[in-house]
């Protein structure tokens, strides 16, 4: 290598360098924005509430949904399979109550802040916790275990991390074709 060569190697570590130092003061800039901004915290109090109430509400209803949807011992049919069934999803009404909590959250505090980015990125989480939850507890033949393994739980990291993107530099899915393919 010719030490033309390797300047202009360094040249271009150099600018790679600096393009990771951007990308990895982004996260750096949004947390500190988070942790000064005294909405920020109302938010995160408020998700913090939500998900004390959807625990408190799913263990109050949990009981009786159990107890209501337990089909008799020996008893068949088809209402008795639908129930069994139902008696499945049972694992993720703490994370779909946890959402729907907090889309309600999130338009009180839109309304009254006029930002809700913390609410929003808090109702991702819960998402991608009712895909994780469904995927280990309710998903029990082979091979919608496995497809939930590994293409349920990734799309919605992709989302979370695709829609922040989003949010923080007007990106959107028609921009590039294989983003338009994970808003879908």
């Amino acid at each position: 290598m010719t030490p033309a060569n390797e300047g202009a190697a360094m040249g271009n570590q150099s600018e790679d360098v600096t393009q990771a130092m951007v990308w990895l003061d982004q996260p750096v800039q949004i947390a500190k924005g988070w942790t000064l901004s005294p909405a920020a915290w109302s938010q995160f109090g408020l998700l913090a509430a939500v998900y004390l109430l959807a625990r408190l509400v799913a263990g109050r209803v949990l009981p009786h949904l159990r107890a209501d949807l337990t089909p008799a011992a020996g008893k068949t049919g088809m209402l008795t399979d639908l129930r069994r069934f139902a008696l499945r999803f049972q694992p993720i009404l703490l994370p779909l109550l946890a959402y729907g909590l907090t889309e309600g959250g999130e338009g009180v505090t839109r309304s009254l802040f006029g930002s809700g980015d913390v609410i929003a990125c808090g109702k991702r989480v819960v998402l991608v916790l009712a895909a994780h939850q469904l995927v280990r507890e309710v998903l029990m033949d082979g091979f919608l275990h496995l497809l939930g393994r590994y293409v349920l739980i990734p799309s919605p990291v992709g989302r979370l991390w695709a829609s922040s993107a989003r949010s923080r530099h007007g990106w959107t899915p028609q921009s590039s074709p294989c983003a338009a393919s994970v808003f879908r």
